[in-house]
């Protein structure tokens, strides 16, 4: 995602917002880093995205048995100048 943001960032206007998603925690977390570290924006939140699917039969719902730990995560902020 660190390429993909440096390549899109300056067709970004001043106060924009953006959103980044990544399946993988680490490789956000650069993203995170130099974006904070440069001043380069604010309003910098990292969330994880965790769906979480329900099995609904007859007289009883519940949490499916088998899910995926993750849905991976998004990066948020506001740009600076």
């Amino acid at each position: 995602p660190l390429e993909a943001v440096e390549r899109l960032w300056q067709q970004l206007n001043p106060s924009g917002s953006f959103c980044v998603y990544c399946p993988y925690l680490v490789p956000l977390q650069d993203v995170y880093e130099q974006l904070r570290d440069g001043g380069h924006a604010v309003q910098l939140v990292m969330e994880d995205c965790w769906l979480r699917e329900y099995q609904v039969l007859p007289n009883r719902t519940h949490p499916l048995v088998a899910m995926s730990c993750t849905g991976g995560y998004m990066l948020s902020g506001i740009k600076v100048l």
